[in-house]
């Protein structure tokens, strides 16, 4: 019953995230996709993004494409954060 109400929950708070940005800490290329890397958003999701023009280490801005209960598909959005533009 816990773990229903839990992911209840967790679906309602990424159902309204597709089409917005997010930061990214990105950690490491993904390793079903080496084309993407796997990262952390702020509250602590798994998020994926294409790794063209980006390197693990970095904090990105990503625009949600899809959310999942256990997953965000991002795609690069305004660049990188503390870029200079």
């Amino acid at each position: 019953e816990v773990i229903r109400l839990q992911n209840t929950i967790i679906d309602e708070k990424k159902q309204g995230l597709p089409g917005k940005e997010v930061e990214i800490l990105l950690e490491g290329r993904s390793e079903r996709n080496p084309d993407h890397y796997l990262g952390r958003t702020r509250k602590n999701w798994l998020a994926i993004v294409p790794s063209k023009g980006v390197s693990k280490g970095e904090v990105i801005i990503a625009r949600v494409v899809k959310a999942t209960r256990w997953m965000l598909t991002c795609e690069a959005a305004s660049g990188k954060v503390g870029a200079q533009s």
